[in-house]
C-alpha cells in the first residue's frame, strides 16, 4: 500500500544558508533566532520522519530565518506504507 507524506526540507535550507554566510549554524542559534523551542527545531531537521502535524507559526518561523518560501521547507512523497496486522 503507498502512503503519501510530508517531509521537512528544512536542513537544507539551513545548508544553503549557512554556505551562503560561510559558517555552521546550530540548532541552538535557530531556536534563540526564531523563538521556537529546541525539540521544534530538531524534529524539523530530522528530513527521514514524515511531519505529523505543521503548525503554521512554526512554519513561518522557519521560513523567515531560512530566507525562503514555507513551500520551500515541505516536500511530498509517497511510500511503501507497512501492511498492517490484523
Amino acid at each position: 500500500m503507498v502512503e503519501t507524506i510530508i517531509k521537512s526540507k528544512f536542513r537544507e535550507q539551513v545548508y544553503k544558508k549557512s554556505l551562503a554566510e560561510g559558517r555552521d549554524i546550530s540548532q541552538e542559534e535557530i531556536a534563540q533566532a526564531t523563538g521556537l523551542r529546541r525539540p521544534t527545531i530538531s524534529a524539523w531537521m530530522n528530513m527521514k520522519k514524515a511531519i505529523k502535524r505543521i503548525d503554521s507559526p512554526v512554519l513561518v518561523a522557519l521560513a523567515k530565518y531560512a530566507n525562503c518560501s514555507p513551500l520551500d521547507l515541505l516536500t511530498v512523497e509517497e511510500v511503501e506504507s507497512p501492511e498492517k496486522v490484523a
